[in-house]
């Protein structure tokens, strides 16, 4: 399948996508880490409840699904992905 494609074709899907990401989801967005941090403040809530909010950690286990386009909203919100 790569030799399908030719090197300077392969570093140009790259850039596209280095862009794409940059703009749509990283710094080059000014809402990226907005977008991201709601994440953050549930995942940090179900690992470390408040006791003021009457939640209790009766799971071990977590299960979170998330699209491919949310970690670097998350690394955006964490100041990681810069």
């Amino acid at each position: 399948f790569c030799a399908l494609f030719s090197p300077d074709e392969w570093l140009s899907f790259e850039y596209y996508f280095d862009m794409k990401y940059y703009y749509e989801f990283g710094y080059g967005n000014n809402l990226s880490p907005s977008l991201g941090m709601p994440w953050l403040v549930t995942s940090s809530d179900l690992l470390h409840p408040h006791p003021s909010s009457g939640k209790t950690k009766d799971q071990d286990v977590y299960i979170a699904v998330a699209h491919r386009e949310m970690p670097p909203l998350i690394l955006s919100a964490l100041g990681l992905y810069n």
